[in-house]
């Protein structure tokens, strides 16, 4: 089963999506999202050995929701509540939350290299694809590097409306500051180096329109100097 770490990094990554996503939401010009995410994860992870002081205070406020919740706290108990084997026990990816608090149009291109993971992201991105609101899904089911170097999908050709706005995620174990990966290991693959910055932001410079690249970590600055 599909596993999370239960610890405020959850909470850094997910919080300001979400409010990225509100406030996108609300602006008059952004008529979609077209959502790329390099390390997708299971749609719902229900297992954990720990979990921190932040994490579960955070976790423990669920049920008592009141009209002040943040979208985050909204989401995070609607995509959990019923779902678990145990109330609140699961943890959402990225994606999920993207789908349940984006009410608009949408596309997604997950990218996951971990077979087993895809399996879970697989049923759930077929029911995801069936929605009125969405208007094409892709799972890549390797490397993310492999599926930008063939070009990412823009608005347009995710049959999204003009003015969509496309947000690339990147949830990496580190942001190196080294230029590349030293040897090619499952490890390597997941951390994040300034080459693979500069090619990301390379793949993005056609997509045309709004383009958000968030990572919870900090990007080496090195790579972001480039102009898209």
């Amino acid at each position: 089963m599909p596993s999370f770490k239960g610890n405020a990094g959850h909470l850094m990554q997910h919080w300001p999506l979400c409010e990225m996503l509100r406030v996108a939401a609300t602006h008059k010009d952004v008529t979609g999202l077209n959502f790329i995410d390099a390390y997708a994860m299971a749609p719902l992870a229900t297992e954990t050995k720990f979990k921190d002081a932040k994490f579960q205070n955070a976790e423990n406020r669920l049920p008592k929701l009141g009209d002040s919740a943040s979208a985050y706290e909204r989401a995070w108990y609607k995509l959990t509540s019923g779902h678990c084997p145990e109330p609140r026990e699961g943890y959402p990816s990225s994606a999920a939350f993207v789908e349940q608090v984006w009410k608009g149009d949408f596309s997604m291109l997950l990218c996951e290299i971990d077979p087993a993971t895809c399996q879970e992201i697989e049923p759930w991105l077929q029911r995801v694809d069936n929605s009125k609101k969405c208007k094409t899904t892709e799972l890549f089911p390797d490397d993310w590097r492999k599926r930008f170097k063939k070009g990412l999908p823009s608005p347009a050709s995710a049959r999204l409306a003009d003015g969509s706005l496309t947000l690339v995620l990147f949830d990496p174990y580190i942001c190196s500051k080294l230029w590349s990966l030293k040897r090619t290991s499952k490890r390597s693959l997941g951390n994040l180096y300034i080459r693979d910055v500069e090619m990301a932001t390379s793949a993005m410079a056609d997509l045309g329109g709004g383009i958000l690249l968030y990572s919870q970590r900090t990007v080496p600055m090195a790579a972001t100097n480039k102009k898209m």
